[in-house]
């Protein structure tokens, strides 16, 4: 937005150096100079002070250029049946039936594992532990987890923060959404605060809302320094 299409009386011009109040400004231009001795943009309110930086310069980059980002979706749906656990996330859930699968079938760290993978460009959990292997038949859905994450890691990447949605008619999730928090923020090595743990029901809708399947989506955000 140019400051022509901005009425005079909520644009002003601002030097490095000055302060912004907020609440009295809603749009202002910085004059950004490349010496380097640069002041500082100094915002009201107790933010954080930021770099007044030209993008144009050389030595004079945006912190984030240092970094290249991506950002990895990844979902899982698995049938409920007898006679089997209920595991998600790496909790073990009280409930009359269980999610089939070749492993244990945890629809959570199978849905991280597939966006851990997709954001580093890895493929999907599929194509790397598939569930014609034998070798993965019962096994602990952590072991995929820490797998996807020892190759995303080897390639210089690392994970920033990860949002999650379960989705289930029953059993209600909320009691058990901070254990599951912790245990995923312990497996993918992030402060509880970087990881979000949500669930929906099917509003007896669908699959889910027979209570006939479970699923799970994640998003992740890996990072790496750039070279």
């Amino acid at each position: 937005m140019s400051s022509g299409a901005i009425p005079p009386a909520v644009w002003r011009e601002f030097s490095p150096g000055d302060r912004i109040r907020p609440r009295r400004v809603l749009f202002a231009r910085v004059t950004a100079v490349s010496h380097p001795d640069v002041a500082n943009l100094a915002v009201s309110r107790g933010l954080q002070t930021i770099p007044a930086m030209d993008p144009r310069s050389n030595g004079m980059e945006h912190p984030l250029s240092n970094f290249e980002y991506r950002v990895g979706l990844g979902h899982d749906t698995h049938r409920l049946v007898t006679g089997r656990a209920l595991i998600i996330g790496g909790v073990r859930i009280e409930f009359d039936r269980g999610l089939d699968g070749h492993s244990d079938a945890d629809i959570l760290l199978h849905a991280i594992t597939d966006a851990v993978l997709g954001a580093a460009g890895l493929g999907d959990i599929g194509d790397a532990f598939p569930d014609t292997d034998p070798a993965n038949k019962g096994l602990d859905s952590a072991i995929f987890l820490n797998a996807a994450l020892d190759r995303v890691k080897g390639l210089g990447w690392s994970p920033v923060n990860l949002d999650c949605t379960i989705f289930a008619q029953r059993p209600k999730l909320v009691p058990y959404k901070s254990a599951i928090r912790g245990r995923v923020a312990e497996l993918v090595g992030l402060p509880f605060e970087s990881v979000n743990v949500k669930a929906k029901t099917g509003e007896k809708v669908g699959p889910i809302g027979r209570e006939e399947a479970m699923s799970a989506d994640a998003i992740v955000l890996l990072r790496r320094a750039s070279s």
